[in-house]
């Protein structure tokens, strides 16, 4: 079984899952994008992708779903 705790949440919850899960995990940090790398993948101009980056945030999911929904627009 795999668990995944993420979020604000995960640094208060992890003292109690090192404790119940002592040597049976590991710590998996992901950080977003900068505004620079995510301008060098976003299609479109950079005040849209500003407006984009402060809405959604700027984890590489939110391009891919963006690349995806135009790909079905065609």
């Amino acid at each position: 079984m795999d668990v995944y705790v993420t979020g604000s949440n995960s640094k208060f919850l992890s003292s109690d899952i090192i404790t119940e899960f002592r040597g049976r995990g590991d710590q998996v940090s992901v950080f977003p994008l900068s505004f620079s790398e995510y301008l060098s993948c976003y299609d479109g101009d950079k005040y849209e992708a500003w407006a984009d980056y402060v809405t959604y945030g700027g984890l590489p999911l939110i391009l891919s779903k963006k690349m995806m929904k135009k790909s079905h627009n065609i």
